[in-house]
């Protein structure tokens, strides 16, 4: 509120009354509610993106039988445009998700994993985690609806 008495020649004096402090503190603990429904719904998208990738990776599609790995043993390799099939469970195991200060990211830290996603010159791209982020992109409005729900009673 101006305090009509403060107006002066350079401007006038903002005053926040009690009441007007009390609503503004309500509408910071609202968005603070938001942040937290939209950061519980991002969380469970980013959880789910991690589990279909993984998902996807444990399927065995065809693709051409190959000799690997001391002592040998045959596996079969994905087709390319396949998600990769598991060989040894290293890239499933390090598949993870983390908070940063613009969401939540989900990878590996395997450098192998970026080349079976694009592919390398000698391969062609088995995609895993852009399928996975698809599939999951599907249900974004399903994670709003279930944190919301989730924060419902902090909601007045």
């Amino acid at each position: 509120m101006v305090d009509k008495n403060s107006c002066k020649r350079r401007g006038a004096i903002v005053k926040f009354t009690a009441q007007v402090l009390a609503k503004f503190k309500k509408y910071n603990e609202y968005n603070k509610v938001f942040d937290d429904i939209y950061n519980q719904a991002a969380q469970l998208a980013a959880i789910d993106v991690m589990n279909n990738a993984k998902l996807l990776i444990q399927k065995t599609s065809n693709g051409q039988k190959v000799i690997r790995y001391g002592p040998k043993r045959s596996v079969t390799a994905s087709k390319p445009g396949d998600p990769p099939n598991t060989d040894n469970g290293k890239l499933i195991n390090s598949i993870k998700f983390a908070k940063n200060k613009k969401g939540y990211v989900i990878g590996t830290n395997l450098r192998y994993g970026a080349h079976l996603e694009f592919g390398t010159e000698h391969m062609g791209a088995r995609p895993w985690l852009s399928v996975a982020l698809k599939m999951t992109s599907e249900k974004l409005g399903d994670f709003l609806k279930q944190a919301y729900n989730n924060f419902r009673g902090k909601l007045k």
